[in-house]
Formats: structure tokens, sequence, C-alpha cells
């Protein structure tokens, strides 16, 4: 097939004039091209392409930042189930002094044990919190007790706060069921 050819005229200024033969054109149009190119999807690029090695040192440094902060990074738990009774630890921090709350919910289907060594008559036979507060960064120290209802009850308390503590500890007891609580402290 020859390509069209552009005649120009030397001393000419409008006269340019394009010939073209329709027939070569209409066949170029219909004429088959080369084989068209199948992406198969974005995951298919990667394997196709070389990108999958180059990101394989990415994924695998995430993957390990992911575990490390699963498995090596302590968590806080401020929740347990005790005795029947869901314990909740919460703190507000104010210039010198941090707030401290622990409310019991009794739990949606769990069984609330009285203790044995409870007398019935007292507090409608309803068991005893007791909590035990520290802040282990200055040693400070509150001890709580409080009989619990049949609804949610709080036991609250205030402490010397300096603005260096990062972290609230909490012994909870009911009955004889015991929990260790902790809460992180955020600078105000």
């Amino acid at each position: 097939m020859k390509p069209s050819e552009l005649k120009v005229k030397k001393d000419a200024e409008k006269d340019v004039v394009f010939h073209y033969s329709r027939e070569e054109r209409l066949a170029m149009a219909s004429a088959p091209k080369g084989p068209k190119s199948v992406s198969g999807g974005f995951f298919r690029g990667f394997f196709r392409r070389g990108r999958l090695p180059s990101l394989l040192p990415l994924l695998i440094v995430a993957l390990v930042v992911v575990l490390v902060f699963k498995f090596a990074v302590p968590r806080s738990s401020s929740r347990a189930i005790l005795s029947g009774y869901e314990a909740v630890l919460r703190a507000s921090q104010d210039a010198d002094a941090l707030f401290v709350s622990v409310t019991f919910t009794p739990a949606a289907g769990a069984r609330k044990t009285i203790p044995a060594g409870t007398d019935s008559s007292t507090a409608g036979g309803s068991p005893t919190a007791s909590v035990s507060l520290e802040l282990p960064d200055t040693g400070e120290r509150l001890l709580l007790s409080e009989a619990l209802g049949d609804g949610p009850s709080t036991i609250r308390g205030k402490m010397k706060y300096i603005g260096k503590e990062r972290k609230l500890t909490a012994r909870v007891r009911v009955g004889e069921k015991a929990a260790s609580l902790s809460l992180g402290l955020r600078k105000p």
C-alpha cells in the first residue's frame, strides 16, 4: 500500500492540494490491526510488569509493624468481667487532680455469684466491690469499697495528679474474683 502524497507548487501560496485515494483509505480502515493487549485486571499487572518484587519489601515491613503492635506492645485493658459484673475503669484529668471511676454493670448473660463469706442480710445479699487504684509513676494509691446493686454501680475517687503520670492501674475485686485493669493517661 502506497502512502498518500502531498503536492505543493513552488510559487503557490494558497494552492495546496492533497491527493488521496478513497479506496486506499477504506482499505486501511478495514485492515486487521495487531493483537489487542489483554490487561487481565489489577493484580495481573503487578505480576506481569515486575512491580510485585519492588513492592515486596514494603509489604514485609508493613506486616512486621502490624505484628509488633499486635503482640509486642502491651495494651491497656480497662475492662473485665467479675462475678457477673463488667468492670470498666475511667479517668479524667484536671489541673492537680485525677478523677477516677470504676463502673460495675451487670454483664448480659453472666451469672451473678454471691461470695461464700457474705452475709445475705447485709446490703440485700449484694456482693461488695473493692478497688485499689495506683499511679505507678508517683506511687499515689487509693482504696475504695462499695456494695453493688442489681443495676450499674460506680465507685468514684480523686487522686493527686502532677502531670507526669502515664498510667493508672487498678486491682478490682468482687467477692473472690479479682482482675487487674490499666489505663493510659494522656497529657492535658
